[in-house]
């Protein structure tokens, strides 16, 4: 059974530094009650602060899903809704690759690249072995901590890759003068 991650997109509302704040102790209430949750992350995009990335990441898809459920249900979950700006937008892969640190290892002030592909149908493996051979070429590179990608549940052809990073320069460096797909920085604050 493979372990999954689960990705939350959203956007804080203003203003966003005590919204970020609540976000940070809601997120670790519900994280405190979640059954089989092997690592979690709140990450802030680079970019836009009030664009935030949570991570989680679970012994299986079925941990994941119960969780959810679960959660969604509860008065903490409601209240952290209240700081968003916008709808969630929540993406759930099983890991198929798995390099260096876990979610949820890596520290507060450190980064997390993400980048999302979509395939030809019936194709998403090969991106899966695309993102293996990067990860290898990265793990070369000092300050790549680890990453790891996979498969969206929901749309086999969606890959998913998260590399984290020990400073925004060693991101940086590691980017080719040209890429044929977005990548997103976020600073981890919890």
């Amino acid at each position: 059974m493979n372990e999954a991650v689960s990705i939350l997109r959203f956007h804080a509302r203003e203003p966003v530094t005590a919204s970020v704040e609540e976000l940070r102790e809601g997120a670790q209430r519900l994280i405190a009650q979640a059954g089989g949750l092997i690592g979690a992350s709140l990450n802030q995009s680079v970019e836009d602060p009030s664009a935030m990335l949570a991570i989680q990441h679970f012994k299986s898809e079925q941990d994941l899903l119960a969780d959810w459920d679960k959660t969604s249900r509860t008065e903490e979950f409601f209240q952290m809704e209240e700081v968003l700006s916008d709808v969630p937008n929540w993406q759930r892969f099983r890991i198929e690759d798995n390099t260096g640190v876990r979610v949820g290892e890596f520290e507060p002030g450190t980064f997390v690249s993400i980048s999302l592909r979509n395939a030809m149908p019936g194709h998403g493996r090969d991106l899966v072995d695309d993102l293996r051979d990067v990860f290898v070429v990265l793990n070369a590179l000092p300050g790549f901590l680890g990453g790891v990608g996979g498969r969206l549940s929901d749309l086999e052809s969606g890959v998913v890759g998260l590399a984290f990073w020990a400073d925004e320069a060693s991101y940086l460096r590691s980017l080719p003068a040209k890429t044929l797909y977005k990548i997103e920085l976020f600073r981890k604050i919890s």
